[in-house]
């Protein structure tokens, strides 16, 4: 399964579907956020989701949910929502860092820890560029 916090139109998940398409005997399913969640941690939704079909940016179908990224695993393996439980949720690629106290935050990570609660294994991918190290710089005190 391949998820994000960016959006069914982010370029980093037609990216990440693009790049697993090459493995061999490699189904891939692609639930996403219909709009960009990024920061939204592990929110999750209460309540019935709503989901529609939409296609990513490289035109790959996929089913886009009205809510948080942590919903797209749970809609995928709690509610059964497509026919057989992922053996691995991607959840990328974001460009920065989602790194010390941006972890929390990251609606990237907070799928990953979705799945990882519910017993799957999970993968976040990020890409670094000079411009997010920058905007992701954290000062650390240093021990006196």
């Amino acid at each position: 399964m391949v998820t994000n916090d960016d959006g069914v139109g982010a370029a980093g998940v037609s990216a990440l579907v693009q790049g697993l398409k090459s493995l061999p005997n490699t189904h891939i399913t692609v639930v996403v956020p219909l709009t960009n969640q990024s920061g939204a941690g592990g929110k999750t939704a209460a309540g019935t989701l709503f989901v529609s079909q939409a296609k990513t940016a490289a035109g790959f179908p996929t089913t886009a949910d009205d809510d948080y990224p942590a919903d797209t695993v749970i809609l995928v393996v709690r509610d059964h929502g497509v026919s057989f439980k992922p053996d691995l949720v991607g959840s990328g690629i974001n460009v920065g860092q989602d790194i010390g106290p941006l972890a929390a935050l990251s609606g990237t990570g907070g799928a990953a820890r979705e799945a990882v609660s519910l017993g799957i294994i999970a993968l976040i991918v990020l890409v670094a560029t000079a411009a997010s190290l920058r905007s992701t710089a954290v000062r650390i005190p240093q021990p006196e």
